[in-house]
């Protein structure tokens, strides 16, 4: 998520300016990132362009860069194909991680800004977004690749795919939970198109309730990985930003006024911290009709169990997680808020949080493309 974020932010604010996109659109096999991973080239100090996001481990960041060189400054999109299924050393001198073939589709973001940009700024607004573009073409008369439309959860769009049938498919296709993917259009009469469906997913947000001394470490690993970070506590003195950098929002709400403070704010993952029995009370019972995906409650089991018989809930949310944290020995604040940060994405991704070794199949399983 931590790339994502920092690519989201740097395309929101791209203006016309020169630079490149690179997208992974397609990926058979291992990879170390999956289709939809992107990196922004833009110009750098004495020609040496400045990347922001990864698109694998550093096996093909530097070729790619290579390549972005000559569309800065504008230029039809290239289809790169990298096979990475070489064993040792023998693909490009280098004894890589990944066994797979990934195609990457290059776009320069001149003349005009792409439908990825307002794509961006549309998912920073807490919008879920798709994009569909036109890799290759072939027959007559079809669309040329670089073609791109943008579809907001809503209906509202910006571009076109050159074709009024492949922009009715692109509007299904938004309305469809689904990974991202390339697939073969055919026009009838006239050749086929492969269009990559990109579900851009909005960063999931994480509220929490508290603003004491152990929580600075929760928001800092939180916004590292990209999480929208909320922090809420009635008292303003220890909502100032230079103690926690990171948190999108700070929200001087007391917990009795929740139901009418908190109604806008998104709610993905929630985290109760205050320390505070009484006000824990309120927040538990506030968010126990919110639901969030996940709602974690501070302290030990039995303190969590007797905030449920104050509430006289008998069956707890089936996301409540308390004590909270994943099992890894953490005992320091920052280890911590490392092993809560990793259960709020292991249970917002749908996974167990277990060992990668232990787990069966593919680890980038599509289910988890589209968390939430």
């Amino acid at each position: 998520m931590a790339g994502e974020q920092a690519v989201l932010r740097a395309l929101a604010d791209v203006g016309g300016e020169p630079g490149a996109l690179a997208t992974v659109v397609h990926v058979d096999g291992s990879a170390y990132r999956r289709e939809g991973a992107q990196m922004l080239i833009l110009p750098g100090p004495a020609e040496a362009p400045h990347t922001v996001g990864l698109l694998s481990g550093g096996c093909l960041e530097d070729d790619v860069t290579a390549h972005a060189r000559d569309l800065l400054g504008g230029g039809p999109p290239q289809l790169l194909r990298y096979d990475l299924r070489a064993d040792g050393d023998d693909l490009w001198g280098l004894g890589l991680g990944c066994n797979g073939v990934v195609d990457v589709l290059l776009q320069s973001l001149l003349p005009g800004p792409l439908p990825y940009t307002a794509a961006a700024r549309w998912q920073l607004a807490g919008h879920d977004v798709l994009v569909a573009t036109v890799m290759e073409a072939e027959g007559e008369a079809v669309p040329a690749p670089g073609a791109q439309i943008a579809i907001r959860g809503d209906g509202e769009a910006m571009g076109g795919l050159g074709d009024p049938h492949l922009d009715a498919v692109a509007l299904g296709a938004a309305s469809a939970a689904a990974p991202s993917h390339d697939d073969w259009l055919e026009l009838p009469g006239r050749g086929r198109v492969r269009v990559f469906f990109d579900h851009c997913i909005a960063p999931a947000s994480f509220v929490i309730f508290g603003a004491g001394a152990d929580v600075p470490p929760v928001v800092a690993a939180a916004a590292r990985v990209g999480l929208r970070v909320f922090v809420v506590d009635h008292r303003r003195a220890l909502l100032a930003a230079e103690r926690l950098p990171g948190a999108e929002r700070l929200l001087a709400v007391r917990p009795e006024d929740l139901g009418t403070g908190l109604h806008e704010v998104p709610m993905h993952a929630a985290l109760i911290m205050t320390h505070n029995f009484g006000s824990d009370e309120h927040i538990l019972g506030y968010l126990a009709h919110r639901r969030p995906r996940y709602l974690g409650v501070l302290g030990p089991a039995a303190r969590t169990e007797r905030l449920l018989r104050r509430l006289a809930i008998a069956d707890p949310p089936p996301g409540l997680y308390g004590p909270v944290g994943l099992d890894v020995g953490a005992a320091n604040p920052e280890e911590i808020a490392l092993s809560i940060v990793a259960e709020v994405l292991a249970v917002l991704h749908g996974r167990q949080g277990g060992h990668l070794r232990d787990t069966p199949g593919p680890i980038h399983a599509a289910a988890s493309a589209l968390p939430r």
